[in-house]
């Protein structure tokens, strides 16, 4: 199988995470700047040894060397590490759905259901996520900040332009949020949920609830592409595909008033 050179650097950045000493180095850099010379100290190595671990370290993108006269600076580059993050988290949320799945699958087989009715909620329980993706003509930081503050938030973030919101939120991995659309007969829909994890400004995922939905799993994520700003929304762990249409509609309907909003 032909590898990506995406994939290729990936292999490198674990490879280079996979030793024990090259991890301690990290750590060292992690807090200060260093030197060769000062890396090989706490480790009792020679300076060759610690430059063999510096260029697999190096060779990963993991740090940058610098150069002052004669001394070599070390520092570290955070981007591979956030590459492989992202690596690890989608493989934990792809499995936390599969075993909460299994879960559903098996709560509802023990309420001896007939046959037919087992396959409708087993088939339910393997709906595809809702993945959307739209451009914004704006700085990634800026649309960052309008999934991020409820000021900003409750000026767009609704299905129908003629809807009213309201929007509060504590901005932190575990924090909880609270968004009420009001539609235009006064009919008010409530949605509330936890986040998950926060990477400022490129990825946010949240849980979304409401009267209509519970236990769904949201993910933003923001690239900047040819001076763009690329969104990809994925909402997951939907039990029935009318659900998913539903939301459908409703994102939308958000992502075009956010469009509206950014080009204000």
């Amino acid at each position: 199988m032909i590898r990506n050179k995406a994939e290729q650097k990936l292999d490198l950045t674990f490879h280079a995470l996979a030793d024990s000493t090259r991890r301690e180095i990290l750590s060292l850099i992690a807090r200060n700047t260093h030197t060769v010379s000062e890396l090989a100290k706490p480790f009792n190595m020679s300076l060759a040894a610690v430059s063999k671990h510096l260029n697999v370290l190096r060779k990963a993108g993991l740090i940058r060397r610098s150069i002052k006269g004669r001394t070599h600076y070390c520092s570290l580059d955070t981007r591979p590490l956030l590459e492989a993050v992202d690596v690890i988290k989608h493989l934990q949320e792809f499995w936390e759905y599969q075993f909460t799945s299994l879960e559903q699958f098996l709560k509802h087989a023990q309420q001896d259901k007939p046959d037919n009715t087992l396959k409708k909620e087993k088939d339910t329980m393997t709906i595809a996520p809702l993945v959307l993706k739209k451009r914004f003509n704006a700085p990634r930081e800026q649309v960052f900040a309008a999934w991020s503050n409820p000021e900003i938030m409750k000026l767009w973030f609704k299905p129908n332009d003629q809807w009213k919101t309201t929007s509060q939120n504590t901005f932190k991995v575990g924090g909880q949020y609270q968004h009420v659309m009001i539609a235009e007969d006064g009919t008010t829909y409530n949605h509330a949920g936890e986040y998950k994890e926060i990477i400022p400004p490129r990825k946010i995922v949240f849980t979304w609830n409401s009267e209509m939905i519970k236990d769904t799993l949201v993910t933003i994520e923001l690239e900047e592409v040819n001076g763009y700003t690329e969104l990809t929304l994925t909402h997951d762990l939907f039990l029935s595909a009318e659900e998913k249409e539903r939301h459908h509609q409703g994102w939308e309907g958000c992502l075009q008033n956010l469009s509206h909003y950014l080009n204000q």
